[in-house]
This record gives C-alpha cells, sequence and structure tokens, in this order.
C-alpha cells in the first residue's frame, strides 16, 4: 500500500487520460496504469499509436513502501478530495475503493529507447498553438498531420496553408511533432520540451510537482517525409504588393464575420487613403454583408484578391496581436504570404477566375 497526495494523483490522472481510449472496443486502454518503483510513481497511458508516461517522486512523508506495484484506474474516475491510497489492483479515495477490473500485466509495455539522437529544443510552445491550426487535422498524410522541425524553421501546412517561424527552437537534425502530442503540450503548458528520434520528454509544473513526460510513438508505414515547401513561398520583389497592418485591428474588423458559415470576404485596399477594405456581399437571407476597414501603412497597390475569413483569422491569431506585420500578394491567383517577427504564414487565396 502507498498514500499520496490528491494533488499528484489528480495531476497525473488528468495529463495522462488524453492517451487513454474512450472507446471500449479494448477495455484496457481504457485504463492509466500506476505503478512504483523505489520512491517513484509512474503513471502510463497508451492509444498503441501514443504512449505518454509521468514518472514523479514523492517523498518519505507520503508513505511509500514496497507492497504496491501496480493498479488500472479508469478514465472516467472522479478526481480525489482526499489522499489515496494505492493498493495491488485498487485505488481508494473519497472513501471509495475502485478495483481493477483486468491485470496490470496486460497493460501494453513501453519500450523505452536509450540513447536517442536528440533532434530539437524548443523553449517555449506559444508558437505549436497557432502551428495546430495550421496542419491537417486529419490522419490521411501522418507527415501534414504534424508539426515539421529541421535546422532552418518550424513548420506546419494542411495543402491552403502554412505557418512557419525561425524563433524559440533549437534544431539538430530534422523531426516530426505528431499533432495529438503538439495539441497535448499545448494544453498542458509544456517547459524544456526535448524532441528525441523516437521520443519527447517535457516538464509540465501543476502547483508544487514538476512532471517528466515522456511520449513514444511508431509510424505505420516507415517514418514519414515533411515536403518541401520553399517553392510555394512567395518571392518578393521590389513591385511585390504589400501593406502594414495591426493583426488585433483586423481581427476586430472580420472577426463577427469569420464566426459564421460564409467565410469567403473579398479584401480590397484604397491605396490613396492607406485603408484596407474587407467586403462580403451577402448572397442570400441566410449570408451576411460584410464592409470593413482598417489603417494599413507602406501600402504598395495590387489587385483586389479573395481569402476565405477563417484562414485569415487563423493567421491573425499566429501573429503578435500588437505588433506591425506585414501582408505581400504578387497576383490574386498566387500564394499570399504575411510576416511578422521570425514569422511567416502563407494562405491560398481564392481562385479568382
Amino acid at each position: 500500500m502507498t498514500n499520496i497526495s490528491s494533488g499528484v494523483f489528480n495531476g497525473g490522472m488528468r495529463l495522462a487520460v488524453d492517451f487513454a481510449v474512450k472507446r471500449n472496443y479494448l477495455p484496457i486502454l481504457r485504463n492509466v496504469l500506476i505503478e512504483k518503483f523505489g520512491d517513484v510513481i509512474i503513471f502510463r497511458a497508451t492509444n498503441l499509436q501514443f504512449t505518454i508516461q509521468f514518472n514523479i517522486t514523492v517523498s518519505t512523508q507520503e508513505n511509500v513502501d514496497d507492497d504496491f506495484k501496480g493498479v488500472l484506474v479508469d478514465r472516467d474516475v472522479k478526481g480525489a478530495r482526499t489522499h489515496v491510497e494505492l493498493g495491488d489492483n485498487y485505488v481508494k479515495f473519497n472513501g471509495i475503493t475502485y478495483n481493477s477490473q483486468l491485470p496490470t500485466e496486460d497493460f501494453p509495455p513501453f519500450n523505452e529507447k536509450k540513447d536517442e539522437v536528440r533532434i530539437a529544443n524548443i523553449k517555449n510552445v506559444g508558437d505549436l498553438k497557432a502551428m495546430c491550426k495550421f496542419a491537417m487535422q486529419d490522419d490521411s498524410n501522418e507527415a501534414l498531420h504534424s508539426v515539421h522541425i529541421n535546422t532552418n524553421v518550424m513548420e506546419a501546412a494542411d495543402g491552403f496553408r502554412m505557418m512557419r517561424t525561425r524563433r524559440n527552437f533549437i534544431a539538430y537534425d530534422d523531426g516530426l511533432i505528431p499533432l495529438e502530442v503538439a495539441k497535448w503540450l499545448v494544453k498542458a503548458k509544456a517547459m524544456d520540451v526535448v524532441l528525441y528520434e523516437n521520443s519527447l520528454s517535457c516538464y509540465v509544473e501543476d502547483k508544487k510537482y514538476i512532471f517528466f513526460v515522456q511520449v513514444g510513438w511508431e509510424w505505420n508505414m516507415g517514418r514519414p517525409t515533411f515536403p518541401d515547401t520553399n517553392p510555394i513561398m512567395p518571392k518578393i520583389t521590389p513591385e511585390t504588393g504589400r501593406f502594414s497592418f495591426v493583426p488585433e485591428h483586423v481581427m476586430e474588423a472580420i472577426g463577427g464575420y469569420a464566426g459564421t458559415k460564409y467565410y469567403e470576404p473579398i479584401i480590397s485596399v484604397d491605396a490613396e487613403d492607406n485603408v484596407i477594405r474587407f467586403t462580403h456581399d451577402a448572397k442570400n437571407d441566410d449570408d451576411v454583408t460584410l464592409d470593413a476597414t482598417v489603417y494599413a501603412d507602406g501600402i504598395i497597390p495590387f489587385k483586389t484578391f479573395d481569402i476565405h475569413a477563417t484562414y485569415l483569422m487563423d493567421a491573425m491569431k499566429g501573429l503578435d496581436k500588437n505588433l506591425y506585420a506585414t501582408l505581400y500578394t504578387n497576383d490574386p491567383n498566387t500564394p499570399i504570404l504575411i510576416m511578422q517577427n521570425g514569422i511567416e504564414i502563407v494562405v491560398m487565396p481564392r481562385y479568382r477566375k
């Protein structure tokens, strides 16, 4: 038997359940495995594609002994309000005892690989939050269903838009962070992220506890390769149309409209008055007319182009909303480039015949 605080138990469960399977087709995967080795309590969950593990060192004041080996806890078990008693195949808190319905030895093993090649250090996961919107949301393409890191850039793309950054990371080689893992890092506010060839480690601070997180994955058909995105980067010349703007002003101008089911405002620019205009003509009773303007600086005139409002809003959310950004366009039917302080966002326009 081992007693641990409710904070340790709730923290471990909260961060592990994202990788415990919700469906019942393989019941053991609904569980979080809790084990003890010496004074280290380990929480582990898996969906067979990703495995996440937390190593928590508990103090001697929390009554650690060698009798407790392991217990499986269902993902839907409610949070603890009292100290948690862990025993072989049971956990007890809030006056309720939960017994494991399956043997712990049936839980899929985690094959930790030693001496892995370090690929990158990520200092701040803030950029990953925006990257998650630009990655392909379904897993039909494993490479695009990831955030890509190489020695030059961190990037994500889904075929319609792309985001790149050269800040807040140090890369030694080429690697991928699967989208589910990237979203978890953002949700957990992870710090000191280190990407290895087959795993990832980071620290998460929850109250006074520091969690060591380890995520391992095996690709279905070998390691996927992220496509070369350099050819789609727009070329900037002195003649390239451009204007500088404050992202917050654009978000305020189109924010309400981007939340409707129509996402196709036409963006036009009045170069003489340093004004950029966002317009969309309502086509039926369910549609919404948009006509909004914001101040823009340093305008070089260009032809009106069309862009999906939701794509533009996602781009604005990936930028610092209070710093000037610059939009570049060469032609209404070519990719649009938005740049700000080491961030590059490319958005495909809505084709104009």
